[in-house]
């Protein structure tokens, strides 16, 4: 007898119609489109030989065996002469795993909110107009209020206990709040914490250089553009491009400080696209990330010109896929953003994102951190995979999808919702251009 297994690295992730197998060494994934060949890789993965699966699924031993081949010559799996059991890559204690266990979740990261003021002034920006969670990518929150009075190190000091590695401190502009800034800042370094600071630049002082000094940290600024005319325009503050190039040029200095830089455009040609990355990576930057902001005549009107021309943009086709290791067991834990982060606002709320401002699950005036992680209603975000609702656990793609759940909230009114630029309906099987 002649058997043929997948190699432990390939899962095999049933639909309600199809499957797919995803080859997570090379962040590949296979869609078994033919009812057979779903079939007949879950006869194998049960341990049937090659004869007795061809039998069961209908199919001659011979076709079986050369789609066999296709997976063999694909390297998803090879022939054995006897049965092999042999555990699945699973680099990661699972869901499952630490529930039997009695596992306490960590965080991994926190955002922590320092001022609701900005040193911009952008034309397109929906600051007091309640739509910044689609729009606004450098985090300004309409806000009259302080953040409460708290000790701040004891607020690290709990993020740390917590299991917290990684803290993000934006606005607005912190700078623009020096005092809160510098005392979270200073709290974050006693401990050990990494750091990343979000700002523009813009009112960066010699007394801010001096205080950030060689601090092993990272600095995320927005960027609209390589050109003066394009950024100035878009910033709303003459001369901010002149800063961006001096912040730029001033971090160059320092070996130890990580630049980010949040690329920020609003339906520009990719011939621009690719200036700003070539003119960021000359300027030092050693990370880039592209956000495109959402027109104003965005609505929620799923069959409106604007939402599916936004769709049109993002949407999710199969070619796109390519799922690396970590996003396809964070899915298979919980929702891929929320699972083990937090985000606390100016006014002391906590937040599962600092964009979830209509999903409060504490406050740190009344609660410690500690509590709001094992508190109920923090597992409803924690554990919202796409496993956890209909109809994306019904879907064979469903871990190597990672949608924005607030975006998909705004378009359908839920964040647990297929998702708004998803083109695949798993409940039939079919993309939409089929």
């Amino acid at each position: 007898m002649t058997y043929f297994h997948l190699h432990p690295h390939c899962h095999l992730v049933k639909g309600r119609v199809h499957a797919s197998i995803f080859d997570l060494f090379q962040e590949r994934v296979f869609w078994l489109k033919e009812p057979w060949h779903r079939q007949t890789v879950e006869c194998l993965a049960n341990g049937t030989d090659v004869e007795e699966t061809g039998q069961r699924v209908g199919v001659n031993t011979t076709q079986v065996r050369k789609f066999l081949h296709y997976l063999e010559a694909l390297d998803l799996g090879t022939f054995e002469p006897g049965l092999v059991f042999s555990e699945r890559y699973r680099p990661a204690v699972l869901r499952s795993q630490e529930e039997a266990l009695g596992l306490q979740r960590l965080l991994s990261r926190v955002v922590v909110e320092t001022s609701t003021r900005c040193s911009l002034r952008c034309p397109s920006c929906g600051f007091g107009l309640g739509w910044a969670s689609s729009l606004c990518a450098c985090g300004v929150w309409p806000s009259q209020s302080s953040l409460p009075e708290f000790d701040v190190r004891q607020l690290v000091g709990e993020l740390k206990a917590c299991g917290c590695r990684r803290l993000h401190i934006q606005g607005g502009d912190p700078f623009l709040e020096r005092t809160t800034l510098q005392d979270l800042a200073a709290a974050a370094r006693d401990v050990n914490l990494e750091m990343t600071i979000q700002t523009p630049g813009v009112v960066l002082s010699e007394e801010d250089w001096g205080f950030l000094g060689d601090m092993d940290l990272g600095l995320v600024v927005p960027v609209f553009g390589a050109t003066e005319a394009l950024h100035d325009a878009a910033t709303g503050v003459s001369g901010s491009f002149e800063a961006l190039k001096a912040l730029l040029a001033r971090n160059r200095q320092s070996s130890r400080r990580h630049l980010t830089a949040e690329v920020i455009l609003a339906d520009r040609a990719a011939e621009e696209e690719n200036a700003v990355r070539e003119w960021l990576m000359s300027g030092g930057v050693q990370e880039i990330r592209i956000t495109r902001y959402v027109s104003r005549d965005f609505t929620v009107d799923t069959e409106s010109p604007s939402t599916k021309a936004f769709r049109e943009l993002f949407k999710c086709a199969p070619g796109d896929f390519r799922v690396p290791t970590g996003m396809f067991f964070r899915l298979a834990k919980g929702h891929a953003c929320w699972q083990d982060g937090l985000a606390v606002t100016r006014t002391g709320e906590v937040l599962p994102c600092i964009a979830a401002r209509g999903h409060v699950i504490g406050n740190i005036a009344r609660e410690s951190i500690l509590d709001v992680i094992r508190a109920k209603r923090h597992f409803a975000f924690r554990d919202g995979g796409n496993d956890s609702f209909t109809p994306c656990s019904l879907c064979e793609f469903r871990l190597g999808c990672n949608p924005c759940s607030l975006m998909t909230e705004r378009v359908f009114g839920e964040w647990q919702h297929r998702s708004w630029n998803c083109t695949y309906d798993p409940l039939l099987g079919k993309w939409d251009h089929e």
